[in-house]
């Protein structure tokens, strides 16, 4: 197995997972491994809120604990800009001290780890992308 065969797994999978959130499912799938022989996956299904957010262990201790460390419990599945893209809000890791805050990637779907003062910022003090108004 290598890196490309991998990803090409990771796109296959894409497609069958679309089936269980079609359902009104959260699937999350997180980064894998491979070796030689094998390619492995995280992935967590969850419940879906009415407004699209998984309650996963990580969304729930981000409800909790938001209040605790400077944030707003309301934030969880909210969008925020930074560097480029936007963000939804997705859990609070609580063993990662320094990274969190969980976010997915709103194009790519992919899972970042941010700072809590970086959340703090980006939600308190939004930046709109910057649009190209042909003028």
């Amino acid at each position: 197995m290598d890196g490309p065969r991998a990803l090409q797994l990771r796109k296959e999978l894409d497609v069958v997972l679309d089936l269980l959130r079609e359902k009104g499912l959260a699937v999350i799938v997180k980064r894998g491994l491979y070796t030689d022989t094998e390619v492995s996956f995280r992935i967590t299904i969850a419940e879906e809120r009415s407004d699209g957010v998984a309650m996963t262990k990580e969304a729930t201790n981000f409800q909790k604990l938001a209040e605790f460390v400077g944030m707003k419990p309301e934030w969880l599945g909210q969008i925020f800009f930074w560097k480029g893209d936007n963000y939804k809000i997705i859990g609070y890791a609580t063993n990662r001290r320094v990274y969190p805050v969980l976010a997915q990637n709103i194009a790519t779907r992919e899972i970042l780890k941010f700072r809590i003062d970086t959340v703090i910022h980006c939600m308190e003090f939004p930046k709109l992308p910057e649009t190209n108004t042909g003028v």
